[in-house]
């Protein structure tokens, strides 16, 4: 266990919720009116929009809405989908989406292992709420059918349905994975009472929660209430959460025909995360030596210049609080050099024959809970949710609801991206000064911070018309929304604020100013010690002493990316299905068309110093997709039915990233665009089966899916914006062409580039209720996933600037063989120019061969969950339960033979036991308690998700890609996540 987090949490903590709301819930529940339950069953017919799980059988869901947008059977949905019922979110001691979707049939985490540039800003940075694969592809969370990419918390789930596969009924924009809908508790009119429940264990863990519901009026007016409040450290050293959240619910029947329900939510989560991967080893080459710095030219292992060597690099240095410029300094790096000889800077020689010996530290060594960030990686999530619904029934048939809804949030990270453990050869400081750290071990990294702001009102009228005919019945629906929603973006880095101090005042943003941050270690150890500087410690005292004495340095956070937004969308969409029973019910048939539409504005983002947001440009566009979703159920007798859905979908793009359009003219401008919406379409088919008087039911379906033209940061950046700028500025640094020509072929907004994914496979979702006692629940699922079409635009953007290239006057030139890494100097300009874009060529080949093999795919996942209770007898009360789990290794790269290599299996092995005392304490308050351990055998070392690259021999250009990989070194790697224990105690009356 870490010692204790204490989180900062005042920048973003709300009064109301910490101080007053959360504790007095609790502390209220002794005062609880105790009030007898009622027998009375509502007298309201249940609305067609809504389930409430009442059905609901241990673990089998028996509705869903999950399907048509309707209250439909399970057995009557042509779509894929699973419900997670009350029960078994119980027994499995959920507590948010990553523990219920751990028994998914094909969901997995997504920490960016898909990428063959690893970096977990997905879980550190991107979104609030954790990502995750569904059938290999990207999924949709939604709460109540709307929008929300929040985190999820089980304390007011009614219940959470995961649809997989395209379906636009449910979703028109959204991913081809699927989408998984928090359905979240209402007010019941049927009785009165209240469940308090109290958590704790491993890594200080404390969760208190209460769910209260109070008949006000008899059959009118109820309101329920839930509260939230958790406090946990981390594993990992120096990681933790606090999460408030309150929830309050109210329906009020105006008659047996109206309704009124209203509902608001508040969050106020607050942790610090580190990423997902465990640290690099990137010092255990070094033999010792120390160089003096800026001059070394000869063999040396384990040596590499810095970074930016020849520029200034100012280095805030935590031991004593000073600033060091490290300009030409030497830094430990795990690669070999042959005959290298940066000091003449020749490039060529060294990147031909470098030999990569990079690796992951080495965990008997390094502990995979040690995080480079420390106590830095703060998150602040500010949320609020006011939603109200009113539902109208007009005769015996038609139902009405109408929804307005109010979303609203903040969010802040901080984040640092290095890992690599160094050690310090220089001798001297620059200036000739004795280096005080020399052969010290240190952690260097930059701080960035990145914040977005959400809101997002929505307004929606849904209709139903059951409509029963003398040999078919149809159930009728229609849909139409509008909504507006507002995203502003802002991506900043720490930054010296007092540039005068080099002399260079006319460019704030060069990145000599960009803040690093450096930390020494005598020696290995004191792992909750072994971090970087925060950028809290640099914050908090703003002028330290500079590279000379007494200068004044002050750091700040400034814009220094071009990815600023301050966006405004506005959504349109329309609905119409139908679901009909033909022959007497065998037959059930689904089909639906939806409409979205979406007009939004944005801004070009400009650079007078740093990145700001230009609101005298704005660029208005539109986009709109139909899809179409269709499906029916054949139940060919009681026990066996078979099925069919296929569907279309459509997704927002990602509108930070500006990529190059795949029909790109060879010859003209290159403009950078916003990606247009991705499109996908997938179909699913086979069989559902119940047995056994309803004791044994599942489904056995084969499903295949895509997602076309999805934008990509990946190394989209590296292979055409750097390639293209590199050669840009050699030839103008040679002469060959004028700045304004420069200026006028530089691609400064190209961040990404364009893929297309496809997945099929086959899912097993088994469900039982064997007898009263027990329960179970069974999934098994192969998905085979393939990337295709990557890198298109940078194939037209080589052929697009080759056939410009060529087109100039023929000049005689000394070469540019320094300037674009070109290893033959003394040719023509076109031959020079030919030999870089052949390099080029080839560096797109390789990032395609290593984007293209399924990176991060688990092809197999089975996972089981059972409870037995026992009913009589001296175990009377006792309930024993446990779960597998299983994911095959990942897919991690290909070796030269283009063999697949692999990583680690995940093998979880769960255990559950509670105990229901029978005797009441005060005579009116049932109480139970419960232990979930997960992980029992606690699987642990670390999980490779990258292998490190085979060098090239003779290579044409220092950026060049090799896709092959060497099993032997592990490049990047995750990790198992060690054993956990929660002990439970329930409270209900």
């Amino acid at each position: 266990m870490q010692t204790q987090t204490k989180l900062n949490t005042s920048s973003t903590s709300i009064p109301l919720l910490r101080g007053i709301l959360c504790p007095l819930a609790i502390l209220s529940l002794p005062l609880f009116s105790f009030a007898q339950e009622s027998e009375e069953d509502e007298v309201f017919e249940l609305s067609p929009f809504t389930v409430d799980g009442s059905e609901d059988s241990g673990y089998r869901a028996s509705n869903t809405l999950a399907g048509t947008r309707l209250n439909s059977e399970m057995k009557d949905v042509a779509a894929t989908v699973t419900g997670y019922t009350e029960q078994f979110l119980e027994d499995i001691g959920a507590t948010d989406l990553k523990s219920i979707l751990a028994y998914s049939p094909s969901a997995e985490l997504d920490i960016g292992d898909n990428s063959q540039n690893p970096g977990g800003n997905n879980v550190v940075d991107s979104r609030p709420a954790a990502n995750f694969r569904v059938r290999g592809l990207g999924s949709t969370r939604a709460q109540n059918f709307f929008n929300y990419g929040m985190p999820i918390d089980v304390y007011n789930i009614g219940r959470l349905d995961e649809s997989r596969g395209p379906n636009s009924l449910l979703f028109g924009v959204g991913e081809a994975g699927g989408i998984i809908n928090s359905t979240t508790k209402q007010a019941g009119m049927n009785r009165d009472f209240a469940h308090l429940q109290l958590r704790f264990g491993s890594e200080n863990f404390k969760r208190a929660s209460a769910d209260i519901n109070q008949v006000i009026i008899d059959d009118k007016f109820a309101i329920r209430t839930n509260f939230l409040v958790e406090d946990s450290d981390d594993w990992r050293y120096n990681l933790g959460e606090e999460d408030r959240r309150a929830h309050i619910a109210g329906t009020f029947n105006f008659n047996q025909n109206a309704k009124l329900r209203a509902e608001y939510e508040i969050v106020s989560q607050d942790d610090i995360v580190g990423r997902p991967y465990q640290m690099r080893d990137d010092y255990s080459q070094w033999d010792g030596t120390l160089l003096q710095s800026g001059h070394w030219n000869a063999v040396t292992p384990g040596i590499n210049r810095s970074q930016w060597w020849g520029a200034h690099v100012l280095n805030y240095v935590g031991n004593d609080g000073t600033v060091v410029d490290t300009k030409s300094q030497m830094r430990t790096d795990n690669w070999f050099y042959e005959a290298a000889d940066y000091y003449n800077n020749n490039y060529t020689t060294w990147w031909r024959e470098a030999q990569s010996a990079s690796a992951v530290a080495d965990p008997d060594v390094v502990p995979t809970s040690v995080v480079t960030s420390g106590t830095g990686g703060k998150r602040f999530l500010d949320l609020e949710v006011l939603s109200a619904y009113y539902e109208q029934k007009i005769g015996d048939d038609f139902f009405l609801e109408l929804a307005a809804r109010h979303q609203d949030s903040e969010w802040v990270s901080h984040w640092s991206g290095n890992s690599e453990i160094r050690r310090d050869p220089n001798a001297n400081s620059l200036g000739g000064a004795e280096n005080p750290y020399a052969g010290q071990y240190y952690l260097e990294g930059g701080w960035d911070r990145r914040t977005r702001d959400i809101s997002e009102n929505t307004l929606r009228a849904t209709a139903s018309y059951k409509l029963d005919l003398e040999n078919s019945r149809h159930n009728f629906v229609a849909m139409a929304s509008i909504a507006e929603e507002k995203v502003k973006f802002t991506n900043e880095a720490l930054y010296i604020v007092s540039p005068d101090i080099l002399g260079n005042t006319t460019d704030p943003t060069n990145g000599i100013y960009r803040g690093s941050f450096r930390q020494y270690f005598p020696e290995l150890g004191d792992w909750e010690n072994f971090h970087i500087p925060s950028w809290e410690d640099v914050m908090s005292s703003s002028v330290i002493n500079g590279p000379t004495s007494g200068s004044a340095v002050a750091y700040d956070w400034r814009k220094h990316h071009s990815a600023q937004n301050d966006d405004t969308f506005d959504k349109t969409a329309a609905l119409i299905a139908a679901q009909s029973f033909w022959l007497g019910g065998d037959l059930v048939t689904t089909f639906g068309y939806r409409y979205d539409k979406i007009d939004y504005s944005t801004y070009d983002v400009i650079r007078p110093f740093y990145y700001e947001i230009d609101y005298t440009s704005p660029n208005d566009k539109s986009n709109s997709a139909p899809t179409i979703t269709a499906g029916a159920v054949y139940h060919v007798n009681e026990k066996f039915s078979v099925f069919y859905n296929q569907s279309d979908n459509t997704n927002n793009p990602d509108y930070l990233i500006n990529v190059l359009p795949r029909d790109l003219s060879p010859d003209g401008e290159i403009p950078s665009v916003t990606p247009d919406p991705t499109e996908g379409q997938g179909w699913d088919t086979g069989v559902m089966f119940d047995l056994f008087d309803g004791k044994i039911n599942g489904r056995l379906t084969y499903f295949e899916a895509e997602n076309i033209g999805q934008a990509n940061w990946s190394y989209g950046y590296g292979i055409t914006t750097g390639q293209v700028n590199q050669l840009l500025s050699a030839m103008e640094t040679k002469g060959l062409i004028d700045v304004a020509t420069k200026d006028l072929r530089t691609l400064d907004n190209v961040q990404g580039t364009l893929l297309d994914d496809k997945s099929d496979g086959y899912e097993l979702s088994v469900t039982g209720n064997l007898t009263p006692n027990f329960r179970m629940q069974a999934n098994f699922s192969i998905t085979n996933r393939d990337r295709f079409n990557t890198y298109v635009d940078a194939d037209r953007l080589i052929e697009n600037y080759r056939n410009w290239f060529l087109s100039l006057p023929s000049t005689q030139a000394e070469g540019l063989d320094t300037e674009i890494r070109d290893p033959v100097g003394d040719q023509t300009v076109g031959e020079s120019a030919e030999s870089f874009f052949l390099a080029w060529s080839d560096d797109v080949q390789g990032h395609r061969i290593a984007e293209e093999i399924g990176r991060g795919l688990r092809k197999y996942k089975a996972n089981l969950f059972a409870t037995y209770d026992f009913k009589d007898g001296p175990m009377d009360g006792l309930s024993v339960g446990g779960g597998v789990r299983y994911n095959s290794a990942n897919i991690v790269g290909v070796d030269q033979d283009g063999n697949v290599l692999k990583g680690e299996a995940l093998e979880y092995v769960d255990l559950r036991l509670s105990y229901k005392f029978s005797q009441k304490l005060f005579d009116k308050v049932a109480w139970d308690i419960g232990l979930n351990v997960s992980n029992l055998f606690e699987q642990d070392g670390i999980i490779p998700i990258r292998y490190a690259t085979i060098p090239i021999e003779n290579a044409n250009n220092a950026n060049e890609r090799n896709p092959y990989s060497d099993p032997s070194i592990i490049d990047a790697a995750s990790f198992f996540e060690p054993r956990r224990v929660i002990f439970t105690v329930n409270f209900r009356m």
